[in-house]
């Protein structure tokens, strides 16, 4: 999960619950109690020697204790190997491991392969039982999915009734893609089917099926968005709305995870300044008096890494 591109990086935005932290054991009794086959243990350790937290980087020591968490069927390290796997073929094999035993973000990330097509074959059968899955434990953007499954009659039996009432249930947690999806069905809807929709919607409650809402993993970002270095010690331009209201700010970089603080905002134009320690290479910035009218424009970036996955994307 190491990923740099021409001096972009991810930038993760954490709650303070869900950084893996030091916590108030120590490396020594992480290492033992791991040694003794205690799988959060395991995680934990593996965790800090993936991200320097209290001992030196070491990413060949955090993946040995990781994957021994998760072949104790550990589902915070089975969905971590996922993530970090070298393919989309492993990163379903492990996301499986995990979703079957629960684990909502699994689940979603499953219902993308097979959307997709990423690591598994297409199969949007396949796809609306995983999204399903998570939609009924209340994650909003399968929730918003399997609404779109529904309105397009895709993997399940064309409903718009049930397309409206996971569209609506994402729109209550503020999803914005089913905001818009919702607005576009009410065209094609009576007025009583709306109705039922709505009352399907307040009659629904989420069950849990999965302990997995405090994950220890340290990617388990409220918000995430692209950066790049302006300068070799660190400094780094982001958005402001990708760094608003966090209360912890880490880059997922190719040197690993690194904390980094916010030096200055500018709200009307949406930026923000960062500052990382250590030494970066930064990306070339042109004088702008070289741009000519008319000339091709391109983005990169790592827009929705939940459903996009880790590489850059070029957008011209």
């Amino acid at each position: 999960m190491k990923v740099i591109f021409l001096g972009l990086l991810t930038v993760l935005l954490l709650a303070t619950a869900s950084i893996s932290a030091q916590t108030n054991q120590t490396i020594q009794e992480l290492k033992t109690n791991a040694e003794k086959g205690d799988a959060e243990a395991q995680l934990r350790l593996g965790l800090d020697y993936y991200s320097g937290l209290g001992v030196t980087n070491d990413d060949a020591e955090a993946l040995k204790w990781i994957r021994k968490a998760a072949d104790q069927n550990y589902a915070d390290a089975q969905y971590f190997l996922g993530c970090v796997a070298n393919d989309q073929v492993e990163a379903v094999k492990w996301w499986r491991k995990a979703a079957e035993q629960g684990y909502i973000m699994a689940q979603y990330n499953l219902g993308v392969c097979y959307r997709t097509g990423q690591g598994v074959a297409t199969n949007y059968a396949e796809a609306a039982q995983w999204f399903r899955k998570a939609a009924e434990q209340g994650h909003a953007p399968s929730q918003s999915s399997l609404g779109a499954f529904y309105a397009l009659g895709e993997g399940v039996p064309r409903d718009l009734v049930e397309a409206y009432k996971w569209r609506n249930l994402a729109c209550a947690q503020g999803e914005t893609n089913a905001i818009e999806a919702r607005a576009a069905l009410e065209h094609l809807m009576t007025p009583a089917q709306i109705a039922e929709a709505q009352q399907l919607s307040r009659e629904f409650k989420p069950h849990t099926v999965s302990s997995f809402d405090n994950s220890v993993l340290p990617i388990n970002p409220t918000a995430s968005g692209t950066g790049f270095f302006i300068t070799d010690d660190g400094y780094l331009i982001s958005n402001y709305h990708v760094v608003k209201d966090a209360t912890k700010v880490r880059l997922l970089t190719g040197a690993g995870l690194i904390d980094a603080k916010v030096v200055q905002v500018d709200a009307a134009n949406d930026l923000a300044l960062l500052k990382a320690a250590g030494r970066f290479a930064s990306l070339p910035i042109a004088a702008s008096r070289t741009a000519a009218l008319g000339g091709t424009v391109a983005t990169i970036g790592f827009p929705d890494i939940d459903l996009q996955g880790f590489a850059p994307k070029l957008a011209p």
